[in-house]
């Protein structure tokens, strides 16, 4: 698939989650008690939880926080990683060089997840406060990735003629190294992307995002879970739902750096 096609593709796909919300004609936060637990009907998609709310408009309206939430962390995670991981493959000196491969390899001993609820301690537990988290968590694997990268694209013969021609190391970053690592940055960007989508839904799937009640993708599932066997549609819709969003940017990332 053309990268053209596939960024159009997944583009499309994020645009429709986050406008498809806008339409519903159902509150998703309406409760019904007379209504709980119904099954996939014509009147309900995807059938109520047990509150009697409708599972799909719940589906729709926490796209919205999830893949916002994941765009926040994903920024947050590649801003990191400029800094450690351009420090630890670029620095001035040795000793900075050194100092970012400590820092890297120190954070690296930490799950994302442990590392994501410590980082919580020290925040509050809004949408935001996980997204920031979530991407932080993030910092060191990705930092990992750009140094290596860069690392390895040093020692290719254009770079190695443009510092042979008196060329300044920061033109050379951003001249020589950069551009030819953009397939393989733009190919874990979008990785990263699914990984902090998938641990933002586990942050607030363990109560670390605020309201469980809220209509969000983690938050549904923990408040399915009760009745998984009396009702499975609550927790299955927001579990395709991951599934499909996380395998869907896994497979484009692996297609793109296939073909770049």
């Amino acid at each position: 698939m053309p990268r053209r096609v596939l960024a159009w593709a997944i583009g499309g796909a994020l645009a429709m989650l986050i406008v498809l919300p806008t339409l519903l004609t159902v509150d998703p936060t309406a409760t019904f008690v007379f209504a709980p637990r119904l099954p996939p009907s014509a009147d309900h998609l995807l059938g109520t939880d047990a509150l009697g709310r409708d599972v799909l408009a719940r589906l729709l309206a926490g796209a919205l926080p999830t893949m916002s939430g994941s765009v926040i962390a994903l920024i947050v995670t590649l801003a990191g990683a400029a800094l450690l991981g351009g420090l630890a493959a670029f620095g001035p000196v040795p000793s900075l060089r050194r100092a970012g491969d400590l820092v890297i390899e120190s954070l690296l001993s930490m799950p994302s997840v442990v590392s994501a609820m410590v980082i919580l301690t020290a925040l509050d537990r809004s949408g935001f406060a996980v997204a920031v988290a979530a991407g932080l968590s993030h910092v060191p694997l990705a930092a990992v990735v750009l140094r290596d990268q860069i690392r390895i694209t040093s020692e290719q013969l254009h770079v190695t003629a443009a510092r042979s021609l008196g060329a300044r190391r920061w033109r050379i970053l951003a001249v020589h190294i950069l551009p030819v690592s953009r397939p393989v940055l733009l190919a874990y960007a979008i990785t990263a992307f699914a990984s902090n989508l998938l641990l933002i839904t586990t942050l607030s799937f363990l109560g670390f995002a605020g309201d469980i009640a809220s209509p969000e993708w983690g938050s549904m599932i923990a408040d399915g879970r009760a009745d998984i066997r009396t009702a499975p549609w609550v927790v299955a819709a927001p579990a395709i739902g991951i599934i499909l969003a996380v395998g869907g940017l896994s497979v484009a990332a692996r297609r793109l750096s296939r073909h770049e």
